[in-house]
């Protein structure tokens, strides 16, 4: 009982200091009356922020981009949809969980090593999957080595932006940016895409491709050099400790978000990876369904722009934001499900690209207000690889509801069902969240 109300506090207290946007004290200065000025951005900081916003953008919006080449690739290796939405189910599953499998070369090299190593295996990773002669090597190649490289990628500029910018008041609104780069790119690869497999085939598309996602490589050696710069600047004692840890698995919160994420991982982006094709189903042309998830792309980078800005407006209440939009996520669903003509495709469309952007603005700042900054890294990764397995299931179970009832319709229906679950485990941890402030306030 008291420990959990010693966890408690240290988070409510960690969250404080968040908002008030309060910076570190020297020890050494702790009886000095001199006021404090607030840390402004160095030129390196800016650099590692934008890095980051276009390397988590480079390797996510990779994986959404092959929601295009999904219909191609039965058509080409004439198989089942369950097997062809490997491809993309594993490239994005692995992007968000993958990265625990860099546990050693993290705790030996550092993130920033790593980075450059997940962008190297990446690249040539794709360009060897333009030589794939069946669907099992463009899983192969395509879906899971990449995959792996891009997970220390998406998942390792999180880390670094939040050691690198610790001691800043404007780190949550850095946090809250990195994920704009995943939406930007989202519909930028929906479009690239289509043009390639227009003029140059599946194949040819994934060359082009492989050579625009060598311009991470780049930004990996920049970020690298930046992490240097910042264990140089810090002792021992300072240097974030390693990933793993059994303290956060105490935690009854981490258990219901990661109901929440496995959740929310299945059907939350099931637009994203089967609109091209039931857009295909419903009579229209591959181009109409790419322009669809492009348009969802560009609501999804408005909404988390719009996000960012709300989290400099008003800091905070991320738990309330995922809880209202979790719940309209649930109503688009049903707008594509039900809305069968091309309006409703396209207003289903937006809006589900807006709601989840709004939640997923919301994502990394909500862990950190839900967990202590001890508990972040853990938490972290633990919950990224809950929403990966949910995110892989997706893929499968979509392709095969579809193969057996030649439609996606049960799978709208699913996911407006799982929606309301979701909502309900965010109001049980915005409870809880507000019962650990309420007892600080009283000790206080």
């Amino acid at each position: 009982m008291n420990k959990q109300y010693d966890h408690d506090q240290q988070r409510e207290l960690d969250e404080h200091s968040e908002r008030t946007q309060l910076l570190p004290i020297d020890q050494n200065k702790l009886n000095d009356d001199t006021p404090r000025k607030r840390k402004k951005p160095t030129l390196d900081e800016i650099i590692l922020v934008i890095s980051a916003v276009l390397l988590s953008g480079l390797s996510i919006g990779f994986g959404n981009g092959l929601s295009v080449l999904y219909p191609v690739l039965v058509q080409v290796f004439q198989v089942d949809r369950s097997i062809a939405a490997l491809v993309q189910g594993t490239n994005i599953s692995l992007c968000i969980a993958g990265a625990v499998l860099w546990t050693q070369f993290i705790k030996r090299y550092g993130c920033g090593f790593c980075i450059k190593c997940g962008v190297m295996v990446s690249v040539i990773s794709v360009f060897l999957g333009q030589f794939s002669v069946n669907i099992w090597m463009v899983i192969v190649f395509v879906g899971i080595f990449t995959g792996i490289g891009m997970s220390i990628v998406s998942l390792g500029v999180i880390f670094l932006v939040n050691d690198v910018l610790s001691d800043v008041p404007w780190k949550s609104a850095a946090l809250a940016a990195i994920p704009v780069g995943s939406s930007l790119f989202q519909f930028i690869f929906t479009f690239l895409m289509e043009v390639f497999i227009e003029e140059y085939g599946w194949q040819g598309a994934i060359m082009i491709t492989s050579a625009l996602i060598a311009n991470m490589v780049p930004l990996a050696i920049k970020v690298h050099e930046i992490e240097k710069k910042h264990n140089k600047r810090k002792t021992t004692q300072e240097r974030p400790k390693l990933i793993f840890s059994t303290v956060v698995f105490k935690n009854i919160r981490l258990y219901l978000y990661s109901v929440h994420t496995f959740l929310f991982g299945f059907y939350a982006v099931i637009e994203t990876r089967f609109l091209v094709d039931l857009t295909i189903l419903r009579g229209y042309e591959r181009r109409t369904g790419a322009l669809l998830v492009t348009y969802l792309g560009m609501a999804n980078f408005c909404a988390r722009t719009f996000g960012v800005f709300l989290k400099i407006a008003i800091p905070g209440k991320n738990l309330l934001q995922m809880t209202l939009f979790a719940l309209l996520n649930g109503f688009t669903h049903a707008i594509i499900l039900f809305f069968t003509p091309y309006t409703g495709l396209l207003i289903g469309s937006l809006l589900c690209g807006f709601t989840f952007g709004m939640i997923m603005s919301a994502w990394t700042t909500a862990i950190l207000e839900v967990f202590t900054a001890e508990e972040f890294r853990v938490a972290m990764v633990a919950i990224n690889v809950i929403g990966g397995i949910g995110s892989l299931f997706d893929s499968f179970f979509g392709g095969y509801i579809q193969d057996v009832t030649n439609s996606y319709d049960l799978l709208l229906l699913l996911a407006i069902i799982l929606s309301g679950f979701v909502v309900v485990i965010l109001i049980i941890l915005n409870i809880l969240s507000m019962r650990s402030y309420r007892h600080i306030c009283i000790k206080t």
